[in-house]
């Protein structure tokens, strides 16, 4: 068996289940019934890994845009900070979510909920205006910017422009970003790696195009992280300003370090499937720290 079948296996392996799919669907309901009872809900927006499809078994990470009325976010004649907002947003949850198995925190742009089988980015947004981009117009919306501000963001816009990608590669985009997911997981601690993040980077940096298989891409990815030193990437759609790596300074130069090591391992793979298919194996193992098919 060739490194392209294991990779084949290794992704067949990795895919979300029926039941992450439904318990996903389970837990967003609820979020959605349990919000429309206390804002003035315009909309939810299904986003991130598992509406992109680059989601994996174990880790349904899921962004769910809440779009609220402007009102909502009003004091008198001035928006109410973010800060206030998703403090907001976190007790009410909180009320809804009492067992000590679910955990409701604040993080930086959104309230996340950890259940047993799945995890939701909740994020409070509200409409700004629509924008003509890629000769089509999209709807703008404002979300937390982690200072207590807000930022425009547009989902759907940067859902679309990863899909392309994704169509352009042959399918290849979302199954790396798959890889690069399990990659991420395979440490005892996850590299602190955004997955919104590397989905841009390799869209824009045309990664996974051509005649390539797995290998060569992840190889290019990690090439990209490393030389880049995982910082912020300017957005390529031009909206949302630096889409950042990692959250903070140590984060960043931890997630490097890994990439590093993983792209030099990563070359060598690459080079070893010409000589000797056991080499590129043990290399592929590092890489993945042992969690790749023998």
């Amino acid at each position: 068996m060739g490194v392209p079948d294991r990779f084949q296996r290794l992704l067949a392996r990795i895919q979300p289940t029926d039941t992450d799919h439904r318990a996903v669907k389970r837990h967003l309901d609820a979020i959605a019934s349990r919000l429309n009872k206390s804002f003035t809900v315009k909309n939810f927006l299904v986003t991130g890994s598992y509406e992109r499809g680059s989601s994996i078994h174990g880790h349904s990470d899921t962004d769910l845009f809440v779009v609220i009325a402007r009102e909502d976010v009003l004091w008198g004649r001035r928006h109410m900070t973010s800060h206030t907002i998703l403090e907001q947003f976190r007790q009410d949850l909180m009320g809804r979510y009492t067992d000590p198995a679910t955990l409701v925190r604040k993080d930086v742009h959104c309230i996340t909920i950890t259940f047993r089988d799945a995890k939701v980015d909740v994020v409070p947004a509200y409409f700004s205006r629509f924008a003509v981009l890629g000769g089509k117009n999209w709807p703008l919306f404002m979300m937390p910017d982690g200072y207590g501000g807000w930022k425009e963001t547009s989902p759907s816009r940067h859902n679309a422009y990863i899909s392309e990608a994704d169509k352009r590669s042959g399918g290849k985009l979302k199954y790396t970003a798959q890889l690069i997911k399990h990659w991420r997981y395979t440490r005892t601690v996850p590299v602190p790696v955004s997955s919104f993040h590397t989905e841009l980077l390799m869209a824009s940096g045309g990664h996974c195009d051509g005649v390539k298989g797995y290998a060569t891409c992840l190889r290019d990815v990690f090439r990209d992280l490393a030389a880049r030193g995982c910082r912020g990437l300017q957005d390529p759609v031009g909206i949302s300003g630096v889409i950042q790596c990692s959250r903070t300074e140590p984060q960043r130069s931890s997630a490097w370090n890994t990439a590093a090591y993983s792209r030099d391992h990563a070359v060598s793979a690459v080079a070893a499937e010409y000589t000797s298919i056991p080499e590129a194996v043990r290399q592929w193992k590092i890489v993945f720290n042992q969690d790749f098919p023998a």
